[in-house]
């Protein structure tokens, strides 16, 4: 059984600040680690270390994973689950011309993702599915099948905003550097659709569900102290996945650190390098740390592993997988 957590934006919007690859860079996604770490957050503030440290043990075991959070879309009992685009090769990018109309594709829907990786052989390592009737956002990055919606709004916006840098020592600006950040910007309602983000998970949901909840005041991600990352609620379901094939391939949909011996059965992904500061020691850098990112296509059974990042105090970034058979 998968649980399905969908994070409603406070109206007229949320910002969010999610990426570490850069002031400049944005996701339009919440990556599982930036997430995992807010809920062990909370966990702690609500019921203590000793059973945190227990919870955590049940992500490290398999009990209990998650998802990155990623964006839908509902309109009168309509909803469309948008997934990262599965990094695999398509026969429309072969062809110059359809390439470049399909070249700003990030997002697909729940029934285009389920053709996309029905389609793919195994032996010309490619998808074979048509996309030329389908249908995408003015921005090109959404797409999703006819029968799905006759239409996409352009869903999210960036937000950029000048800075200075300040020495974390002596609280004074650094000479010389300023700098652009990138938020991005999912708004409560559009002219048609009411935009969320959802969160899949797997395992006993009892305390997962609440602090899900209490994030939604306390945040997520950067700039939390100015009201980024809170969302006005937080409502819960049940989901499933239409196997749409057998081909004895997963796909991902969390960050992956894969251990040692399931580096063979990686076979398409894209590297992301995570970092950061440490909360509380805001001069020191945390270590740089690879990971496969969403998308990937792998042979079934990864698990991933989370990576110690601090003894003392112990701390630790999400690297477990959370799939989807195909």
């Amino acid at each position: 059984m998968i649980t399905l957590y969908k994070l409603y934006p406070k109206p007229p919007f949320s910002r969010f600040r999610t990426s570490n690859d850069g002031l400049d860079i944005t996701d339009y996604m919440i990556h599982s680690d930036t997430l995992f770490s807010s809920l062990v957050n909370v966990h702690a503030q609500v019921y203590g270390k000793e059973a945190t440290d227990e919870w955590v043990k049940a992500f490290e075991t398999d009990q209990l994973s998650i998802s990155s959070a990623f964006i839908g879309l509902e309109q009168e009992g309509k909803v469309i689950y948008f997934f990262p685009k599965p990094v695999i090769l398509m026969k429309h990018e072969l062809n110059p011309k359809d390439r470049k109309a399909s070249s700003a594709m990030q997002w697909v829907s729940e029934g285009l993702l389920q053709k996309i990786l029905e389609h793919y052989d195994s032996d010309s390592s490619c998808s074979f599915l048509q996309i030329k009737d389908c249908v995408k956002s003015q921005d090109g990055k959404f797409w999703c099948l006819p029968e799905e919606s006759g239409s996409l709004p352009n869903i999210v916006t960036k937000q950029v905003k000048p800075g200075l840098e300040i020495d974390r020592q002596t609280g004074g600006a650094v000479e010389g550097m300023l700098y652009n950040q990138t938020d991005w910007v999912l708004p409560s309602k559009t002219e048609e659709w009411s935009p969320f983000l959802y969160v899949l998970a797997k395992g006993e949901q009892h305390k997962l569900a609440a602090c899900m909840r209490i994030l939604a005041d306390t945040g997520i991600g950067g700039k939390r102290s100015t009201g980024a990352g809170q969302f006005e609620r937080v409502e819960v379901a049940n989901w499933s996945w239409q196997k749409p094939s057998d081909k004895g391939l997963e796909y991902h949909l969390s960050l992956l650190n894969p251990q040692a011996n399931e580096m063979d059965k990686l076979r398409y992904y894209e590297l992301k390098v995570r970092a950061g500061h440490y909360a509380g020691r805001q001069q020191e850098l945390m270590p740089h740390v690879n990971m496969v990112g969403e998308g990937a296509v792998a042979q079934q059974g990864t698990t991933g592993r989370l990576v110690s990042l601090s003894q003392t105090p112990v701390i630790i970034r999400y690297g477990k997988s959370f799939t989807l058979d195909f």
